[in-house]
């Protein structure tokens, strides 16, 4: 069985473990943001796809605290909530 290439997962720099089956599952509200590095990226990451890697940066503390909340509905019974403290 062929598989197409993916590319590379990182948190924060280091790259998350998994496969086809398997793969990290990161909660999109608890990211600052997401790079996405295309072609061969090997000078800064090391052996990687040929294709590129995704690498998500986790939001950092602040020294002020920060309070949000969040509310999310959307089809197929999708409802989702989330808080910053």
């Amino acid at each position: 069985m062929r598989q197409k290439p993916k590319p590379d997962n990182y948190l924060n720099g280091l790259k998350l473990q998994g496969n086809f089956y398997n793969d990290a599952v990161i909660d999109p509200y608890m990211l600052e943001r997401a790079e996405i590095m295309r072609g061969p990226v090997s000078v800064l990451y090391g052996k990687s796809s040929p294709g590129g890697l995704l690498n998500m940066v986790s939001k950092r503390p602040t020294t002020e605290p920060l309070k949000e909340v969040q509310f999310k509905a959307g089809t197929d019974g999708l409802f989702q909530t989330g808080f910053g403290l």
